[in-house]
């Protein structure tokens, strides 16, 4: 639910969420130059954030300042002495970290379930963890006040979670809507707004320009450690869109 559905006199703001980052510089015709690694990874926390937070949450939407895409928290109605669904969500994705930290230390380690963190939470811890990969560090502002650094695990916590295994190659098929984080195998794009793909050897940049063109992409992908992986394809621009 975005904070656009309720008046603006029942609302009351709880907090403000922020992804601060060096990459957010002022360009010299005095805009932002943008850095689309931090924007994807804080679109990914804000949507999982969404998702797990009850109704009595509400989410605007995202914006830009120079050093940090921000956010704010709104509660349905007036809380007086209430507390909204926030500080114990807070609360849970601390403790979902310790969890998952000690669980990679594991010989084996348990799901993320098993671990207690449910698949609601494990989105924004992973999304919290891309953005801390991508050298930002989120920020809860309260509206009390109070101040706090969002959880975040380390790459070894989400990594040692076993994955399925065996899964068949898929085939793509779809306009290239968005991006996301890149690894050694290639960078990672989003097909008709949907489903996240890794495309081998493709670089940050060149996936950008991909997004400006809304290039087509065909191919086939492969199950690999975790994520799907596009080895062979083929790509046609469409009509570009202007930024």
């Amino acid at each position: 639910m975005t904070s656009e559905t309720i008046p603006l006199d029942e609302r009351e703001l709880v907090a403000t969420l922020s992804a601060c980052s060096e990459k957010l510089l002022p360009a010299p015709d005095a805009s932002i130059v943008e850095a689309p690694e931090v924007l994807f990874a804080f679109t990914e926390l804000v949507l999982a954030l969404r998702a797990s937070l009850e109704d009595d949450v509400l989410i605007g939407n995202v914006r830009i300042a120079k050093g940090a895409y921000l956010v704010d928290i709104y509660s349905a109605e007036k809380l007086g002495s209430m507390q909204s669904s926030l500080e114990p969500l807070l609360e849970q994705l601390g403790t979902g970290v310790v969890s998952l930290e000690l669980n990679a230390e594991r010989s084996r380690p348990l799901s993320a379930a098993d671990c207690g963190v449910a698949k609601g939470m494990l989105a924004i811890l992973e999304a919290s963890k891309d953005l801390a990969a991508a050298g930002a560090i989120v920020e809860v502002d309260h509206a009390s006040g109070a101040a706090q650094t969002l959880p975040a695990p380390t790459p070894r916590a989400i990594s040692a979670l076993p994955v399925l295994k065996d899964r068949q190659s898929r085939k793509v098929d779809g306009e290239v809507t968005g991006l996301g984080r890149g690894d050694a195998r290639g960078c990672e794009v989003q097909i008709d707004g949907g489903r996240y793909f890794i495309v081998r050897n493709l670089m940050l940049e060149d996936a950008w320009s991909w997004v400006k063109a809304r290039t087509k992409l065909t191919g086939k992908a492969d199950w690999d450690n975790g994520q799907w992986v596009v080895g062979t394809y083929q790509m046609h621009e469409q009509q570009a869109l202007i930024y």
